[in-house]
């Protein structure tokens, strides 16, 4: 091949910079049409004269801003002076610059601040609306008065940057203008979260969520609809329903007007037929919700769905998919029935309570998630399928964004699809663009883009753990399989693969960087949850892709669907029985802390953790010669040096490379010893450590921080009096006092479940605890009930024979006073008044159920009457005919509004008692498909037979109570 010829500037430059030479050939050609001044871009210099051949001397120069002329040998005087006059700065600014050294472009952390700054604000704006205007206009005036003040810097020269020569170059960026970027970023941000709750709530619909009226509304059903028991079919037929849907036009009052309302519907199990994408007409009533919840309202539909219009083409088209993906998948085994549509399009639907909770106790349960993975390998496919079709680059993107669009239409728009879909497309065009892998970049583009886009992402778990997750597996994945293989074989005496060591290392970067927010909703630790995953992460590609073209297969031949379905179907029953295997060992999880203290905790645990093993991976490193490189694998084995001392040529840093210095702090210190003899290692390793902290902890930090204010610190619900917590099968009432304060009535069985409940409520003091005997299944809870709150003072009946032992030792250790209760005994506490009507005595009366203490309770309503309640305990019918038999029980028992059912409804707590008081509204605390058959049907009958509202925690979950004028109100407390 012949080569180029120069060009003529780089012909003069060299003759410039060689200066005259002897000989005939001492004219240089510089072309008929080209001048010099237009053409040379050499560095400046001052040739000067080495005979007569030169012809010229150059000129002094006139200032030291100006740049000396420079004279070239043997070109006439006339083919200068055509060239037209440059000034310095285009000299300077022309002068070819030296080589900037290269860096690793997925390390570009330059949109982690942004990323952050829109996740707080819109988090902030969503959960504190009144708050945002506030906080966008201090932003506001903050980002102008640092652009002012920019301006006057630069106009001073303060901030500008001097050439090699004296030159003034363009200002340079200052932190004033980065803060002030980032205060104005943050300003846009708070008014986008601010008007996206505002649009929510904006009109009529605003004002009938407010005063909870009933309303009749039209319906657009956005998601699959869901159980609030256990999944089946068994669990539809008994429970309620919840249905995700947005309201587009509704009657309230005798007016009628359009709305964009996201609500929450609760209804019966004929709502388990709608579909996405269906309108139908709904009534019921309001009521709000939390602050930051996506949906603005729930509403208790109290009639069935109505079809106004079916589905369009497209959600038409996803159902078909799922419904077809089930079928195909169930008749393969009742694993790959469970799991195939989960692993490929994200349907949880078929999955059931033992597998589910099986691969919740693994760490499993995010392989039902689609996410990355699942975005990936359609990318993949299509992207392949285009190189090999020889389709042009712009093409091949287009196909590519099709396809990740009807793969997110057919899934639906999940928090974690939508983070995955949205990265793909940006990777995407990166890739194609030939900008490269920017993975940092692309992450932080992806949350930044969805956020504004969708605010109350901010407050999504789902969102912070696909996040988190993400920026684990960029930032940690490689480290730590690098480190694995470094010490592993050390451990074990045997070479690990470099492929096992990084299988390993994916899943414990991810679980490392989730665990601290799963906390928040499961106080628990998986044990085997990095093993069971680096076990069945090999299958899951496996299953994803065949599934996928097995679906794609039998729309065009079903036989041709057979091999993929069944190759899947195999893969599928092997991470089922992985599940199994993991749930069943001993230790198979750990209780941890709940709430913010455990969430930080298992921060902190987890941190530390990991910079031992990459420092001590590091140090035996040294020891061994192993070269530390951020391209490539983070370890690589020295080889033997060459005869020189060099190192091998494919771990030379490329030629003009000038790796940047480390802070002093954070620089290796140097070892004779150990280098002599061999090449000295790089210290890349701290750098990279630095960069993955930063990235990590950053959006780590900004996650946990939002997810755990709207999650773990919850907005108390509006105004209630009463609830009754739903415990499984066990009692559990919380009375309430004042703002954050309550009396608790009984814990509930051993568990989280009460302690959960009170965080809902925001309840932070317990005034007193009431426990209305010694049975497991009313102070069972205790314990986590306690942990994060004070309590003043403990209540028991007076006939108790004796503390049961762990109540006893729990009062000891945390120094609470026992007081014991019997008629006639009263007291009040805030807005609470509660007198006892049962026992009569000390002395115990037959069995442990009929001493329970039996209180009267009314809870002040602010301008209206209070709320009554009878609180029944376990009472029997033995003691139930003693307490209606005592003197002067009958003016206790008059006027209640709301009896909690003794004994959870069981048989032998007898009817008398319900005569008596014939309440509005009676609770029946009950655990779901409990071994005792409780409710009995004789006591449910006989409730609705004196015309009350039976509300059932089984059925409903749990609820809160007040009481608004004549009117007791009872509404579902959202899980």
């Amino acid at each position: 091949m012949n080569r180029r010829p120069d060009p003529p500037w780089r012909r003069l430059a060299e003759a410039a910079s060689r200066g005259p030479r002897t000989g005939p050939d001492t004219d240089v050609d510089i072309g008929p049409d080209r001048g010099l001044g237009t053409d040379v871009d050499a560095p400046s210099a001052v040739v000067p004269p080495t005979g007569e051949a030169a012809g010229h001397r150059a000129p002094a120069s006139r200032s030291g801003r100006d740049r000396a002329a420079v004279e070239v040998a043997g070109v006439p005087r006339r083919a200068r002076s055509r060239a037209p006059r440059r000034t310095p700065t285009q000299d300077h600014a022309r002068a070819p610059r030296p080589p900037r050294p290269s860096r690793d472009r997925r390390w570009d952390l330059r949109l982690v601040a942004p990323a952050a700054t829109i996740w707080a604000c819109t988090a902030l704006a969503v959960t504190v609306p009144g708050l945002a205007g506030w906080a966008a206009s201090a932003a506001v005036l903050a980002g102008v008065t640092l652009l002012v003040v920019a301006s006057v810097r630069r106009r001073s020269g303060g901030a500008t940057l001097d050439g090699d020569d004296g030159t003034r170059a363009a200002p340079a960026p200052t932190a004033s203008l980065m803060c002030a970027a980032l205060l104005l970023l943050a300003a846009a941000a708070l008014t986008t979260g601010r008007t996206a709750h505002d649009l929510q709530r904006a009109g009529p619909i605003g004002a009938a969520i407010t005063e909870r009226s009933s309303v009749t509304a039209d319906l657009a059903v956005t998601d699959e609809p869901r159980s609030l028991g256990r999944s089946g079919e068994g669990a539809r037929q008994q429970g309620l329903t919840l249905v995700q849907g947005t309201i587009t036009t509704a009657t309230a009052g005798g007016a009628r007007f359009s709305a964009s309302t996201p609500v929450l519907v609760l209804g019966d199990r004929q709502w388990a037929a709608v579909r996405p994408g269906q309108i139908v007409r709904v009534a019921g009533a309001l009521a709000p919700t939390d602050p930051g919840s996506r949906e603005a309202a729930f509403l208790r539909a109290n009639a069935p769905p109505r079809t106004i219009a079916a589905p369009a083409a497209v959600d038409d088209l996803a159902a078909r998919v799922r419904s077809r993906l089930r079928g195909l998948s169930a008749a393969q085994s009742r694993d790959a029935g469970q799991l195939i549509p989960g692993l490929v399009l994200g349907d949880r639907a078929p999955l059931g309570e033992e597998l589910r909770a099986a691969m919740r106790t693994a760490s499993l349960t995010h392989l039902t998630a689609v996410s990355g993975t699942n975005c990936t390998i359609v990318l993949g496919c299509v992207v392949g399928i285009g190189v090999l079709l020889r389709m042009p680059r712009w093409s091949l993107v287009a196909a590519a964004l099709v396809a990740l669009t009807g793969f997110v239409l057919v899934v639906g728009p999940d928090p974690s699809v939508l983070r995955a879909a949205v990265m793909g497309a940006v990777g995407t065009v990166a890739v194609v663009s030939g900008r490269g892998r920017v993975p940092v970049a692309m992450l932080c583009t992806a949350a930044g883009m969805l956020l504004l886009i969708d605010p109350y992402l901010a407050t999504a778990l789902g969102f912070a753990l696909s996040v988190v997750a993400t920026a684990a597996l960029i930032g940690l994945c490689g480290p730590l399989g690098n480190s694995l293989t470094m010490l592993l074989p050390r451990a074990w005496g045997v070479r690990l693969p470099d492929a096992v060591s990084r299988v390993v290392a994916a899943p414990l970067a991810a679980q490392a960087a989730c665990a601290p927010l799963l906390v928040l909703i499961q106080p628990s630790i998986s044990t085997w949850g990095v093993a069971a995953n680096a076990l069945v992460s090999p299958l899951v590609p496996v299953v994803t892709v065949a599934g996928s073209s097995a679906v794609l297969l039998d729309a065009a031949w079903s036989p041709l669907a057979g091999i993929p379905l069944w190759l899947s179907a195999r893969c599928a029953d092997t991470i089922a029985a992985v599940a199994r295997a993991v749930a069943s060992a001993p230790v198979a999880s750990v209780p941890w802390p709940g709430g913010l203290t455990g969430m930080l905790l298992l921060a902190i645990v987890d941190s530390l953790a990991i910079g031992v093993l990459l420092a001590v991976a590091r140090l035996r490193a040294r020891t061994a010669g192993v070269q530390v490189s951020t391209r490539g694998p983070l370890w690589n084995r020295s080889e033997p040096p060459s005869r020189t001392g060099r190192p091998p040529r494919h771990q030379r840093p490329p030629r003009g490379h000038r790796p940047p210095r480390l802070p002093r702090y954070l620089r290796l210190p140097r070892s004779p010893r150990l280098t002599r003899g061999r090449w000295q290692p790089a210290r890349a390793g701290a750098r990279l450590l630095v960069r993955a902290g930063v990235l990590i902890g950053g959006v780590s930090m900004v996650a946990a921080g939002t997810v755990a204010f709207s999650v773990a610190v919850p907005v108390a619900p509006g105004e209630w009096q009463v609830a009754m917590c739903d415990v499984g099968q066990g009692d559990g009432l919380v009375l309430r006092v004042g703002a954050g304060t309550a009396m608790l009535v009984d814990s509930g069985p051993p568990g989280p479940a009460m302690a959960r409940c009170l965080d809902r409520l925001g309840v932070r003091r317990l005034a007193a605890v009431v426990l209305t005997h010694q049975h497991v299944d009313h102070y069972g809870g205790l314990p986590d009930a306690l942990k994060g709150r004070s309590v003043d003072r403990v209540l028991v009946s007076a006939a108790d024979r004796a503390l049961a032992p762990a109540v006893a030792a729990l009062l000891r250790r945390t120094s609470t006073p026992v007081e014991r209760l019997q008629e006639p005994a009263r007291g009040s506490i805030g807005a609470v008044t509660w007198s006892v009507l049962w026992p009569r005595t000390s002395r115990p009366i037959g069995e442990e159920n009929d001493n329970s203490v039996v209180l009267r309770i009314e809870v002040a309503a602010a301008g209206g009457p209070p709320l009554r309640v009878l609180l029944t305990g376990d009472l029997q019918q033995d003691g139930a005919a003693a307490l209606l038999g005592a003197p002067g029980s009958a003016a206790g028992l008059r006027d209640v509004d709301v009896i909690k059912v003794a004994h959870h409804g069981s048989r032998n707590g007898g009817t008398a008692i319900l005569d008596a008081v014939r309440a509005p509204l009676a609770l029946v605390s009950v655990g779901r498909d409990n071994d005792y058959g409780h409710p009995a049907a004789g006591i449910v009958d006989r409730l609705r037979g004196l015309g009350a509202t039976v509300w059932r925690a089984d059925l409903r979950g749990a609820v809160t109570v007040r009481r608004t004028g004549d009117r007791v109100i009872a509404t579902v407390l959202p899980p």
